[in-house]
């Protein structure tokens, strides 16, 4: 497994066609803007490498044996996808927001499971370069960006329909040793950061659209691959400031394809229209299952900061109405957990070995994430007060004369240093009233999709008939004899057979019937 040190050094060996700001980069770990996200990967790397943490960061391979990190891992068993929410959850309270691997993650495990049903049903030989891809990326501890997000154009429209085909990713040319692509993403996370690009469909195809069904890998510093990247927020100074965001960010990109050859042994799906939509759902429903572990991560950070935030107030024991708001952070933060953890133990083996968590259960712990971080964050400001949004900053404390009525006047309890409790006011400033707090409060809502997209995935699986079945049985309404009788034993044999391997994988044939 790599070091951060030789993570850092590959970024600085590629040729990346990349642009922060404006203004072109050649060497990402010297650029102010690209140094807190480079930080939070980095983290990812170092924990690997620690004897501590590595029963939760690491995995053994399915292809080698070897221990490999776990962003690299194919989950094999539910305890893989308890490990993995474990993890999420760990990497999030130490970055303080969001840690960014977990996509390319979520992008390889769909990927190994539709692959394997294409060349079950088409006879072509996609898993098997996905395989060998997955080999290379684990033998070399790759980090992959997910670049799933497609820039859309008119959204009324279908791809083949749009005024500029590029508007999505889509293919332009078919050659003996591979193929040219052409289009954008965008959003995509930490792409000024990785080696690799793990590119999949963002929605389905209908047939007409079949050149925009595809999925591939390539390098970051493909020819004709190019990135344009937000400096986000302004590097802080640090000190008693901005004690997160002056260590850890985000970067978003929009990543165009102009003419980018893909080799055979790279693409895992090109015009199979019928999978198109089934692969960005299942890459949707992992994201999902991830947003379930590094919620309450962010939870746990806030909750700790409003309690501190309520001590530096208040001498002795919480006030019962501080009391309330930060039951309501646990409540929140387990509730979503605890979806995870279901959608892990109730996961399903498919055919191709991969262990897929329980998408309804996934679904609703993205779902109700997003229904809590904005009042999270609320309770945060309302706990912590005005200092979170006023505290002094570093360079005034940095002033001795200025130090000395600042030590005078922002006193809290007595027995608590100034400075103690100005850090901790900091701290639920960059939480709750920077701009970080911002993008963390917008990327809960939006990503792994809206919430309405958690609404259609949960609707199109979630079984009413054998409940109707129940009600009509209850009610004493006529209906077909057994069916009472009938839905119970597939229910118990449902149950009883929770971790056995699929024959089908349950919204394949449903999905590709109608391309997704």
């Amino acid at each position: 497994m790599k070091t951060a040190a030789e993570y850092r050094a590959d970024l600085d060996e590629m040729n990346v066609d990349l642009v922060v700001g404006g203004e072109r980069v050649k060497k990402p770990t010297d650029n102010p803007w690209l140094q807190r996200g480079i930080n939070v990967i980095s983290l990812t790397y170092d924990f690997a490498n620690d004897p501590v943490y590595q029963p939760l960061m690491t995995a053994t391979s399915h292809l080698s044996g070897k221990k490999i990190s776990r962003f690299t891992h194919i989950h094999q068993s539910c305890d893989d996808l308890l490990r993995k929410l474990a993890m999420t959850r760990l990497y999030t309270q130490t970055c303080g927001g969001c840690i960014q691997r977990c996509m390319g993650t979520d992008g390889l495990n769909a990927t190994s499971i539709i692959s394997y049903e294409i060349d079950k049903a088409r006879g072509t030989s996609y898993h098997q370069n996905f395989l060998k891809y997955l080999r290379y990326v684990q033998d070399n501890d790759l980090m992959l960006a997910g670049c799933v997000t497609d820039v859309k154009g008119d959204r009324s429209l279908r791809c083949h329909q749009q005024a500029d085909p590029d508007l999505n990713v889509h293919v332009v040319d078919k050659r003996d040793d591979g193929i040219v692509v052409r289009g954008a993403k965008t959003h995509i996370s930490c792409a000024a950061y990785s080696h690799e690009m793990m590119v999949i469909p963002t929605q389905a195809r209908p047939e007409e659209d079949k050149d925009w069904a595809v999925c591939f890998s390539c390098p970051c510093d493909a020819p004709g691959l190019k990135l344009i990247v937000n400096r986000g927020p302004t590097p802080p100074a640090g000190g008693i400031s901005c004690p997160i965001t002056s260590k850890y960010n985000i970067n978003e990109a929009l990543v165009i394809f102009d003419n980018v050859f893909v080799p055979w042994e790279r693409v895992f799906m090109c015009g199979e229209w019928e999978w198109a939509g089934i692969l960005a759902r299942l890459f949707g429903d992992y994201h999902r299952h991830s947003y379930s572990a590094c919620k309450p991560g962010l939870a746990d950070l806030i909750m700790g900061s409003a309690a501190l935030a309520s001590d530096c107030n208040f001498s002795g024991k919480m006030p019962g109405h501080i009391n309330d708001k930060i039951f309501q952070l646990i409540y929140n933060a387990e509730m979503i957990y605890s979806c995870g953890v279901a959608s892990s133990v109730m996961g399903r083996k498919q055919q191709s070995g991969t262990y897929l968590p329980d998408v309804t259960m996934a679904n609703m712990g993205k779902y109700h994430a997003g229904l809590c971080i904005h009042d999270e964050v609320a309770t945060l400001q309302d706990i912590a007060g005005g200092l979170a949004f006023t505290a002094p900053d570093n360079d005034n404390w940095q002033n001795p004369e200025v130090r000395k009525d600042l030590e005078k006047y922002l006193k809290g309890p007595a027995s608590l240093p100034t400075e103690e409790r100005l850090r901790v006011f900091h701290l639920c400033r960059d939480l709750c009233n920077s701009e970080e707090a911002a993008f963390n409060m917008t990327v809960g809502v939006i990503g792994a999709g809206p919430m309405q997209a958690q609404r259609i995935t949960v609707m199109k699986d979630y079984d009413l008939e054998w409940r109707k079945v129940m009600a009509r049985h209850h009610a004493g309404i006529p209906q077909p004899e057994g069916a009472w009788e009938e839905v119970n034993r597939k229910l118990v044999s449902a149950l009883a057979n929770q971790n056995s391997t699929e024959t089908e994988l349950p919204i394949l044939e449903k999905e590709t019937k109608k391309g997704g």
